[in-house]
């Protein structure tokens, strides 16, 4: 996980339904991430075009801590750290950090890239719940969760768990899956505006015997920008910069329709124009990145500016 995820469900599953809430949920999750560890190793490195959206998301979020300009011995809490990439590019940044994730396997790789990064004295690892994190009050310059949203019981009480323990003046980064991504408004079977219909139609066929009722995939939960706003705005903390990033996986019908190569030069293409903040198109990432600032000041620590989608 740079944070906690797992491969996209390109099939749309993952809005919350009932009875998919609360800790047993979160535990299915976790052993799900510990066996896809792997995975999360190696997605980073890739030249795909999977690989290419996660690591513009990790590089977005990297550029935005640059630009707070850490002070001297200052302390981020990485949450959901994952394969520990983020965990390394902030150590790379001064910052002194406690890698923390729910799953073990996942911080076996953050200690093994410690120790062969050799930045042992700059991280510390321990295993821990987003929902009721084991630091104090005002602990950290920077709290980033890149990822870690989308796969949570409760991230309204996740999100105000991060801003407790982010010191008066210090900041929280964190991402959210968009639900408005682009390649799911044009595929009827994922738009989320049809998301009613096919819930009553896929009932009818379950009450019909045409369909067979199962267990429930596990799958990423997706949200609005405003959504995410709205927690971050609860957890009292004020939004700075916000960004969508990732334009991938056109389907239609579940059917996906462009290649690797035509994939990846049309993420590009709209990516730019997202950077440049075109109207619309500014909205429609797959992820959805924002900075926000916790009430009070500490010296020497300045947040970039920045508009949102």
């Amino acid at each position: 996980m740079n944070r906690c995820e797992m491969p996209a469900d390109h099939n749309g599953a993952g809005s919350a339904e009932p009875g998919d809430d609360g800790p047993a949920r979160q535990r299915r999750v976790n052993e799900v991430f510990g066996a896809a560890a792997p995975y999360w190793r190696d997605v980073y490195g890739g030249d795909d075009l999977e690989s290419i959206v996660y690591g513009d998301r990790l590089g977005l979020g990297l550029r935005w801590a640059r630009d707070l300009r850490p002070r001297p011995g200052a302390r981020a809490l990485d949450v959901g750290c994952g394969a520990g990439l983020l965990t390394a590019g902030l150590v790379d940044l001064g910052y002194a950090v406690d890698a923390v994730d729910a799953s073990s396997p996942m911080l076996a790789l953050v200690q093994g890239l410690v120790a062969g990064r050799r930045l042992t004295g700059m991280v510390t690892v321990s295993v821990g719940d987003v929902h009721a994190l084991h630091w104090p009050d005002a602990t950290f310059d920077l709290v980033t969760a890149l990822g870690v949203l989308p796969w949570l019981h409760s991230p309204e009480r996740a999100v105000m768990e991060m801003a407790r323990v982010a010191r008066p003046g210090g900041h929280v980064l964190l991402s959210a899956d968009n639900s408005l991504r682009l390649s799911h408004l044009l595929d009827p079977r994922l738009n989320p505006a049809l998301g009613p219909l096919r819930r009553r139609v896929g009932a009818g066929l379950r009450r019909a015997g045409l369909r067979r009722a199962g267990a429930r995939p596990i799958g990423e939960r997706r949200y609005t920008p405003r959504h995410v706003d709205g927690m971050i705005a609860g957890a009292g903390l004020r939004k700075l910069r916000g960004a969508t990033v990732g334009f991938a996986n056109f389907s239609f019908l579940g059917r996906p329709v462009l290649g690797e190569q035509r994939g990846q030069a049309l993420h590009r293409r709209l990516q730019r124009l997202a950077d440049r903040e075109l109207p619309v198109v500014r909205s429609l990432g797959s992820h959805y990145v924002v900075l926000a600032a916790k009430a009070g000041g500490l010296p020497g620590c300045r947040s970039g500016g920045g508009s949102s989608p």
